[in-house]
């Protein structure tokens, strides 16, 4: 009787992190899904700025929060992490980013910044994430996001943009090698960079990953069917 009482119970707790998990991921407007395959230097420090293309279907979505994957990468040093000084920009040009940008949000160091536990060679990976000022977008019109940071201060890492090769999300890429130089084509078709955008604040989503494995463990021991998770 105790038993059935505890897999009741714990039937309970499972169901309510898998609905607070479908609650979290249904604030997301955009996905660029994440791998571990390789990345691009975006840092004035490393002379490289990365911008990304991205458009969207349903009109009048307002962002509230951008997600990322980057790396930091030793130019000789011990690959100490300091501290980030970000850069988030919006353009709107359908042959690539250019001129002065819709949207920047100089968010510096006001970053969530989680390892991942994942590796680039030898190299940590990273989630980041910040909130930005509410905007709104249109559909059909195709934007570019830019995400760089400035590692002048460290003197022996450059950070780099994780990239996306999930087709159809993966698009194309710009790059520029400072503030306010032309941009290029990045030469790499559908390819683009590892980017989430999504309807609320970071701090409405506080879902990690740990409760989402801890939801998904209890599932199992209900007998519930569950897929193996991906990295992404």
């Amino acid at each position: 009787m105790k038993f059935k009482k505890l897999i009741s119970l714990l039937g309970i707790v499972s169901t309510g992190f898998v609905l607070s998990m479908v609650s979290a991921s249904a604030a997301t407007i955009y996905e660029n899904p994440a791998d571990v395959t390789g990345g691009g230097s975006s840092d004035l420090d490393a002379a490289a700025i990365q911008a990304d293309d991205f458009s969207l279907t349903s009109p009048d979505l307002t962002i509230r929060s951008i997600y990322w994957r980057g790396f930091l990468s030793s130019v000789g040093g011990a690959n100490t992490y300091e501290v980030d000084n970000f850069t988030l920009r919006i353009y709107a040009d359908s042959s690539g980013p250019s001129g002065s940008p819709l949207h920047e949000f100089s968010v510096g160091s006001a970053v969530n910044r989680t390892d991942t536990g994942l590796n680039l060679g030898s190299v940590d990976v990273y989630d980041y994430s910040a909130d930005i000022t509410p905007t709104t977008l249109t559909a059909g019109v195709t934007y570019w996001l830019s995400i760089f940071n400035d590692t002048t201060t460290d003197t022996d890492d450059n950070w780099g943009w994780m990239r996306s090769n999930s087709a159809p999300f993966a698009g194309n890429n710009y790059y520029s090698t400072d503030e306010g130089a032309s941009w290029i084509p990045g030469g790499i078709a559908a390819r683009g960079f590892a980017f989430r955008l999504d309807d609320a604040p970071v701090s409405a989503v506080p879902v990690p990953a740990a409760v989402w494995l801890m939801g998904s463990a209890l599932a199992g021991l209900l007998g519930f069917s569950r897929r193996k998770p991906e990295i992404a």
